[in-house]
């Protein structure tokens, strides 16, 4: 009964370790373009979600600045 319980956590262990390499690898190819070279470059997805959130952030800015503005005039 030992020998299948310890089978199955050590198959439970290569599950795992699989599936954690699996996602590390995945997110990797989704944020660089080549992640095994030395120097990696982003991927245009993660340039086109860099960029959509400093436009966010900078529109927040000035919302709030506008929005201080007008508040201190009225």
């Amino acid at each position: 009964m030992s020998g299948l319980i310890t089978e199955i956590f050590t198959s439970f262990k290569e599950v795992i370790k699989g599936l954690s390499g699996g996602i590390k690898d995945s997110f990797s190819n989704l944020i660089y373009v080549d992640p095994t070279v030395t120097d990696p470059q982003f991927s245009p997805i993660v340039l086109f979600i860099f960029t959509m959130a400093g436009i966010g952030l900078a529109t927040g800015i000035l919302y709030k600045i506008f929005g201080m503005i007008r508040a201190r005039k009225g």
